[in-house]
């Protein structure tokens, strides 16, 4: 719970990344966005709600992101209950996952939705190899 306050409060986020409405806190200057290593998807999906404010503090979510599907895979169910329950946080990891994502990084996220989706989560792996089959076929 602590963690979770500490993560929404140095967050200081302001405008939500697909709707482009306005939070009622402005940014604080100096203020940098603080996701730990071993963020969760619930913690990603509440900053998120929360809105993403700044180009570091959207750099430091995208490398959030690819860490938890990358390193954190058994997370899967979690990231499916949230899409489930909010499409526009799944279409917002997809993005990060696809633009920001490095080549490495994509193989082995493809693979394990390829080859390590729980049964109930297939059809949000389907969805992360179809978003990085562009990028993985061409290299």
């Amino acid at each position: 719970m602590r963690r979770r306050a500490l993560l929404l409060g140095v967050l200081l986020l302001v405008a939500n990344p697909t709707s482009g409405t306005a939070q009622a806190t402005p940014c604080r200057e100096g203020m940098r966005p603080l996701l730990p290593r071993d963020a969760s998807w619930g913690d990603l999906y509440d900053g998120f709600r929360q809105g993403i404010c700044g180009e570091r503090a959207r750099r430091a979510f995208s490398a959030a992101v690819i860490y938890t599907l990358d390193e954190k895979w058994e997370g899967i169910t979690q990231l499916n209950q949230l899409a489930a329950a909010d499409s526009t946080f799944l279409g917002f990891v997809l993005a990060q996952f696809r633009d920001s994502a490095d080549a490495r990084r994509l193989k082995h996220i493809t693979h394990d939705a390829a080859a390590h989706c729980p049964k109930a989560d297939k059809a949000l792996c389907a969805r992360i190899v179809d978003v990085a089959r562009p990028t993985t076929d061409s290299s």
